[in-house]
């Protein structure tokens, strides 16, 4: 008779109750564990945003470049001057028979934008020939002072072509002008430099040249 038989689940129903337990204990821990990596919860997205944001602002800003405004009470006689400087300060030694300028200030990493609105100061030319009477200075556009090209690209008569820079100040002297310029002389050789020149009456044009800085050769 079955009258005193137990009852008790037998050893399948045990193990499924136990397998499914721990299964529910693995999910709970998942959840609740910090970075858990089974459920992705909007709390979890929200301070993940947070801290992509904070590591953003914390990259250094790039430096940057501060330009003051050409030195106050420049005359016309004072920019010719400070160009004067300038190009004898390009040309080095290296001086051609033929140096052709640009009618128009250089805008651009390599000056190689002219500024239609920015001629060259008047009197500059003149003031050239005066100073130094060896090489022959005239103004012309790029395309029409050199050669081809495909030959090379050279600058006609085996001279230089110059294209000259808006005059800056220096914010950490009122009597400094920043120049920059650039020379030509045919494809594979040029080259651009910053000047600086500061205000001194003993100088042979009224202008020191401080230094100079090579900004870019080809």
């Amino acid at each position: 008779m079955s009258v005193g038989r137990s009852r008790r689940p037998g050893s399948w129903f045990v193990f499924m109750i136990a397998a499914v337990g721990s299964v529910l204990m693995l999910a709970a821990c998942d959840i609740g564990a910090p970075g858990g990596q089974a459920t992705s919860t909007p709390d979890a997205n929200a301070t993940q945003s947070a801290e992509l944001s904070q590591m953003l602002t914390q990259v250094p800003a790039q430096p940057t470049v501060s330009v003051a405004p050409a030195p106050k009470g420049l005359d016309d006689d004072d920019r010719v001057n400070i160009y004067l400087g300038m190009i004898d300060a390009l040309l080095g030694e290296k001086i051609p028979a033929y140096i052709y300028l640009s009618p128009y200030l250089g805008q651009g990493e390599r000056l190689d934008e002219p500024d239609e609105n920015q001629p060259i100061p008047k009197g500059l030319l003149s003031a050239l020939e005066k100073a130094d009477t060896g090489p022959k200075y005239q103004v012309s556009e790029f395309q029409a002072a050199i050669g081809p090209l495909d030959e090379g690209g050279a600058v006609k008569n085996n001279g230089a072509f110059i294209t000259l820079g808006a005059l800056a100040g220096d914010p950490s002297d009122k009597d400094v002008a920043i120049v920059r310029g650039s020379i030509y002389r045919k494809g594979g050789d040029a080259q651009g430099d910053r000047f600086r020149f500061k205000r001194d009456p003993s100088a042979p044009h009224g202008w020191k040249l401080l230094d100079s800085t090579q900004e870019w050769t080809e």
